[in-house]
């Protein structure tokens, strides 16, 4: 009777001070809740939004610390990283998945890129008599990433007596003067609009270039087939003029003086200063 009155005592001792298997274990998350409950504001490749999951147990009690992971549906319409900031890749519907132990949740992303912007180029563009240009136009949305497909652009030009353009954006030199060609593409949030401006010219056959702190000015240059580019550095400061092609006509290091080059062929034609990043140039070549 005393050793069964001994363990007796021992056994309520044990359970009153939690042994045996009456600890209490980890929450069991049962549920989740994701905000924003969708996504529907994506207009832009680039755009994010962060998600915020709450996880509850079967009695609704929060479940703090709940381990989450995330995935998506399409990865070229969204991402998910793994702390739940969803980024817009292209257009079209996808679900981002919230998980937790066998529990998880979703909600739709929806894309919908809109065209805030477009762009012609070239933005300016010397053509002789004859010559012709054709036109590129790209739609941007408005974190200036490229939108594809897009509506097909028209064309206009302000001085057809000095150069036409067709449906296609090609543009035709007629008689010397200057026209604005006008490209316009109409969007579902309104027509967006770009402008190349056009001077029909007699090409020279000789151009000066001036080398001044960081800059070439001008910037572009147009001469005949068989002419020459001056290359004037007054500015007392190191330069060197490199192309990207014609390396024939690459000017060394110099501080002060002028260099001709001569250009006998059609084409255009890169070059930069390589001590000063930005310091480009181009010598379009008729």
């Amino acid at each position: 009777m005393r050793v069964s009155g001994f363990l007796l005592i021992c056994a309520f001792i044990a359970t009153a001070c939690g042994g045996g298997n009456g600890g209490t274990g980890s929450p069991v998350v049962a549920s989740l809740a994701i905000s924003p409950g969708a996504i529907d504001t994506f207009y832009s490749r680039g755009l994010t939004q962060q998600l915020s999951v709450q996880a509850r147990d079967g009695a609704g009690n929060v479940v703090a610390n709940a381990a989450i992971s995330f995935a998506t549906g399409s990865q070229t319409v969204a991402t998910v990283s793994t702390s739940g900031l969803v980024t817009a890749q292209d257009n079209g519907k996808t679900n981002i998945t919230a998980s937790s132990g066998s529990v998880s949740k979703a909600i739709e992303v929806n894309v919908r890129r809109r065209i805030m912007s477009i762009t012609v180029t070239p933005t300016t563009r010397t053509l002789t008599p004859t010559q012709t240009q054709a036109l590129t136009v790209r739609a941007l949305d408005a974190l200036t990433n490229e939108v594809t497909p897009a509506p097909a652009p028209t064309f206009v030009s302000s001085n057809t007596s000095a150069a036409t353009v067709n449906g296609t954006g090609v543009v035709t030199a007629v008689a010397e003067g200057t026209s604005t060609v006008t490209a316009s593409m109409v969007t579902v949030d309104g027509t967006r609009t770009a402008a190349s401006a056009i001077t029909v010219a007699t090409i020279p056959g000789t151009a000066d270039v001036n080398l001044l702190g960081a800059t070439f000015s001008p910037e572009s240059v147009d001469i005949t087939s068989g002419g020459n580019v001056r290359f004037i550095n007054n500015s007392g400061v190191e330069h060197n003029v490199t192309f990207a092609t014609l390396t024939a006509n690459n000017i060394p290091n110099h501080t002060t003086g002028t260099n001709t080059r001569t250009f006998g062929s059609a084409g255009s034609f890169a070059y930069s200063c390589t001590l000063h990043a930005g310091m480009n140039g181009t010598v379009v070549v008729h």
